[in-house]
């Protein structure tokens, strides 16, 4: 858009302008393109702006409609989203280190198992290896009923395990 205005001082050099509408150069070179800004050249080869267009695009970027969608609203969103992905960081370290003590846990619950599996191999070994009755070593209730039903003994380890499971849960 140009045209030619009556009197100079309705002009404003593109630096004056953009100080007006409180905007860079680069800012006001896309308001003149867009046409917000009516652009005139001049006489000595220099681009100037219309104060009446400068004036009216001041207004309209000071609408409040426009600036209700702008930096207050932006800054909050922001805010928002901050504290959500913080809220996300805590409940990922909390899972993980939730995960990292029931993977302790089976770890010692299997170092248990296996344990138990080689107290009760021992304890087979030492009655196959003993001699007859009168010379055995006294056995414990509990491991001479273990040793006389292996299914009895498996389901021991597993109620062991279970149970230890299911207190861990």
């Amino acid at each position: 858009m140009s045209g030619q205005p009556r009197r100079d001082d309705d002009l404003l050099t593109a630096g004056e302008a953009a100080e007006l509408l409180g905007v860079s150069r680069r800012t006001l070179d896309r308001l003149m393109a867009r046409g917000e800004v009516e652009r005139v050249a001049g006489a000595d080869g220099k681009t100037y702006v219309t104060r009446q267009s400068a004036l009216a695009c001041q207004r309209a970027r000071q609408n409040p409609v426009r600036r209700r969608i702008q930096a207050p609203d932006a800054v909050a969103l922001l805010e928002a989203v901050e504290r959500l992905v913080q809220a996300l960081r805590e409940e990922r370290e909390a899972t993980l280190t939730a995960l990292a003590e029931r993977e302790a846990a089976r770890v010692e619950l299997a170092a248990a198992h296996a344990e138990l599996r080689l107290l009760r191999n021992a304890a087979r070994l030492q009655l196959s290896a003993a001699p007859p009755d009168s010379a055995r070593a006294p056995v414990d209730v509990v491991d001479a009923e273990l040793l006389a039903e292996p299914a009895a003994a498996a389901a021991a380890d597993d109620e062991l395990g279970q149970g230890a499971v299911a207190e861990l849960a």
